[in-house]
């Protein structure tokens, strides 16, 4: 009886240790589990590459022209002139008025034009082939007439006071490259090159012209 006795302590002081045990393991288990979540959390964190390309800023329109027409046909147009001073810069294009057009089979003419003699601000260029330009045709052509107006001056002989000026006209002849031209009613379109030589018949000075053109316009088919 005695050794049953003794047998049943050792045995709950065994059990006891062992619980003692495991539960020294379980704080070890769980401190050595918070020390590593400490770590990580205190490791700087790795960059981020993107692979996306950063799309270009986008370009904003030109702006408009404060004068501008509220139907532009003249999408371009530049003038150069060797011989004499140019005395009047060529206008932004969306300020320019278009005159003129084209029949097929028949002699073509453009005009560009703005402002006023008596204003000071007068622009004007202008010319017409010696042949006819069918719808949709492109090439060189023959210029029978080539106009520019360099500026504008005051006819001599009147009255003290008077408030008149002429267009300071050279005339002249050439070609024309004719590079694009498109007849559809929907989206017309025509470009090309102007060259050739004018003189003014009030001053005798002459001048070599080469005219860069872009307009919304083009010949048009015959009705007949």
């Amino acid at each position: 009886m005695k050794h049953a006795k003794t047998s049943t302590v050792a045995m709950m002081t065994a059990a006891v240790l062992l619980a003692a045990c495991g539960s020294a393991n379980d704080e070890t288990a769980a401190t050595t589990h918070a020390q590593t979540a400490e770590a990580a959390a205190t490791q700087p964190a790795a960059p981020v590459t993107s692979t996306e390309t950063a799309s270009p800023p986008a370009q904003a329109a030109p702006a408009a022209s404060p004068d501008r027409l509220r139907s532009p046909k003249v999408t371009q147009l530049t003038l150069a002139a060797n011989g004499v001073p140019t005395e009047r810069a060529t206008p932004p294009a969306d300020t320019i008025k278009l005159a003129g057009g084209c029949v097929d089979g028949r002699p073509m003419s453009w005009g560009f034009e703005k402002g006023q003699p008596r204003g000071g601000d007068w622009f004007y260029v202008a010319f017409e082939t010696a042949e006819g330009v069918a719808v949709n045709q492109t090439g060189t052509f023959a210029v029978s007439k080539l106009v520019w107006d360099n500026g504008t001056y005051t006819p001599d002989g009147l009255p003290e006071g008077t408030d008149l000026k002429l267009p300071l006209r050279l005339e002249g002849s050439g070609t024309v490259n004719v590079t694009a031209h498109r007849s559809d009613r929907a989206d017309r379109l025509m470009a090309g090159t102007v060259t050739g030589t004018v003189t003014s018949a009030e001053t005798g000075a002459s001048a070599d012209l080469s005219i860069d053109f872009k307009i919304k316009q083009a010949c048009l088919e015959s009705l007949n």
